[in-house]
């Protein structure tokens, strides 16, 4: 499966999500790239892997190895802090997975974007992560927009 580079727009990765294989791609040396229909999202935050996707008729969500499908009793806490900030992902109250990151200092900072539609997600991608599994409207977005990619992929 085909999942989009939240860093780069430019990247792209193939995934196989059976044994987290991962090989990074480039839309500008394969034109096809452009018109693929993807999967989900990733990001390189220092050495990890982070992803999310749509597959097998789930959104699932990957740190490195590690893989959650996302069901109904699937739930997120992010823990925002300057220094050090702390993604959970939760089922039933068990932490499944729990991700601490330096978050990003975006330049310029977001008040002084140009852009208007500019977001804390566009460089934060666990509070992207957070954003999807605390609201079942963006789930169902999330889903709709990416699951059509198996066929494709």
């Amino acid at each position: 499966m085909l999942l989009q580079s939240k860093d780069e727009f430019d990247q792209m990765a193939k995934l196989d999500p059976s044994t987290g294989h991962i090989r990074r791609l480039s839309k500008s040396e394969d034109s096809s790239l452009g018109e693929s229909h993807e999967a989900g999202s990733f990001a390189q935050i220092n050495d990890h892997l982070l992803a999310i996707y749509v597959h097998e008729g789930f959104i699932w969500v990957r740190v490195d190895s590690e893989q959650i499908r996302v069901d109904s009793s699937t739930s997120a806490e992010l823990v925002r802090d300057a220094s050090q900030s702390t993604l959970r992902i939760v089922r039933n109250g068990v932490v499944l997975l729990e991700f601490k990151y330096h978050p990003p200092t975006p330049k310029p900072p977001l008040e002084c974007d140009p852009t208007a539609f500019i977001d804390d997600e566009d460089y934060d991608f666990p509070f992207f992560l957070f954003n999807i599994l605390r609201d079942q409207r963006r789930r169902s977005v999330f889903f709709d927009v990416h699951g059509g990619a198996e066929s494709t992929s």
